[in-house]
């Protein structure tokens, strides 16, 4: 399962799936954008099982209303999820998703008009929750700390991957990595591996995770891979 980059007849991104022969486009099951121009689709995919995924993205309802979108393919067929508890914003967007078995977590942003009361703070914030596939409902796990963004589709996370319920793990883009343990978020950096470090791939399976990058070594480019052993980062000898 992905999502394509471009859609049809102005759908924005959709979702199309591999049967093993060929791909399939799922716009006319999916689609919620409008050819309007704003942004709007589905922006990633991840599958827990082999029938069951999730995918999200953000849906346009006028000029300064966006909502966080998300569906399910479940079961051989597309649904819409219940709605996100964090709609809390006049322009949401969810930018990144990843399953582990029925268990899902998503990340997002949301704009809040400062002075408008709560939730504190105001401005761009970190969205995030998490799906329960086996009650069928969302709930909201959001770090909520503001940040600087430009882009109407902005993300905190430059990368995220859950092994399981108790383990996802985040690459974002100012707040270093953020780890989630199945009830609160907490600082994760990684090994120091010296400047021009870059780790930007990250898949995680149980309580393990990878990421991958580059650092520079005498003005040189080089692999660099590091490991999170469930409490630690540790720089891993890669091929040159």
């Amino acid at each position: 399962m992905l999502i394509n980059g471009h859609g049809v007849s102005g759908s924005g991104s959709v979702p199309e799936s591999w049967n093993g022969r060929a791909w399939r486009t799922w716009w006319r099951q999916t689609k919620r954008c409008y050819g309007n121009g704003s942004p709007c689709g589905l922006y990633d995919v991840s599958c827990g099982a082999p029938h069951d995924c999730v995918a999200v993205g953000t849906n346009w309802m006028s000029t300064s209303d966006q909502e966080p979108t998300a569906v399910r393919w479940h079961r051989g067929q597309w649904v819409r999820m219940p709605e996100l508890p964090f709609i809390w914003g006049h322009s949401s967007v969810l930018n990144q998703v990843s399953c582990a078995g029925t268990f899902c977590m998503t990340t997002g942003t949301a704009q809040v008009d400062c002075g408008g009361g709560p939730p504190p703070p105001c401005g761009t914030l970190a969205a995030a929750a998490t799906w329960n596939g086996s009650i069928g409902s969302w709930t909201d796990v959001s770090p909520k700390f503001a940040f600087t963004c430009s882009s109407a589709t902005c993300a905190w996370t430059r990368a995220i991957s859950c092994g399981d319920s108790a383990n996802c793990m985040t690459i974002t883009h100012q707040n270093g990595n953020l780890a989630w343990n199945g009830t609160s978020w907490n600082a994760a950096p990684f090994a120091p591996a010296g400047r021009g470090e870059a780790l930007v791939g990250l898949s995680c399976h149980k309580a393990f995770c990878m990421a991958v990058g580059h650092q520079v070594v005498r003005r040189r480019y080089m692999t660099l891979a590091e490991y999170w052993n469930g409490t630690a980062w540790k720089i891993l000898a890669t091929p040159r």
